[in-house]
């Protein structure tokens, strides 16, 4: 530890140029980089560049047809937008909503039009898909659980999740009206 902080020791640096490429030849070993398209505060489209390895469906990317996948990330990228899921830190915005008395969190009205609609298309998404298949897509996307925990918490048989979860991701990309 140097000055309250770590350094790397000789080995380290070694590694880290053994390849001529240094911190970045690290780094595009873990980064698989892609555009995509997100929303920006202005409300227009911009491709951003991004890790595709960092996505719940990263792991099952290989077996999930292109329609399966489109499906899944924007399930995600709703789930992630909308008021559902739970705030875990402290927003310091100057903008952001002030709770109520008492420590009372702010109701619907003081949501975002976003993310009251992408509330709203994801619990349209969720009925579409049913209640049988519901709790796959909040376990994989959502909760980022594996397969092989879904499998013992539901009694299935081995290597059953990845067919039941292909089965979800359909059901989810005709709801949004891809190619299945």
């Amino acid at each position: 530890m140097v000055d309250g902080g770590y350094r790397l020791s000789r080995e380290g640096v070694s590694a880290l140029h053994r390849d001529g490429s240094g911190v970045a030849g690290f780094q595009a070993q873990h980064r698989q980089r892609v555009a995509r398209p997100v929303t920006g505060a202005d409300g227009k489209v911009h491709e951003v560049e991004a890790n595709a390895l960092e996505t719940p469906l990263a792991r099952y990317r290989a077996s999930l047809t292109a329609s399966q996948l489109q499906a899944g990330e924007t399930f995600h990228r709703d789930y992630v937008r909308s008021s559902l899921m739970a705030s875990v830190t402290r927003n310091w915005a100057i903008d952001a909503p002030v709770r109520g008395q008492g420590g009372a969190p702010c109701g619907p009205e003081d949501a975002s039009l976003s993310r009251l609609a992408a509330k709203d298309r994801v619990l349209d998404a969720l009925a579409a898909v049913g209640t049988s298949l519901e709790p796959v897509l909040m376990a994989v996307l959502v909760r980022e659980e594996s397969l092989a925990a879904l499998e013992r918490r539901f009694g299935w048989g081995a290597r059953s999740g990845r067919v039941v979860l292909g089965l979800a991701l359909d059901a989810l990309a005709r709801h949004y009206r891809l190619s299945v």
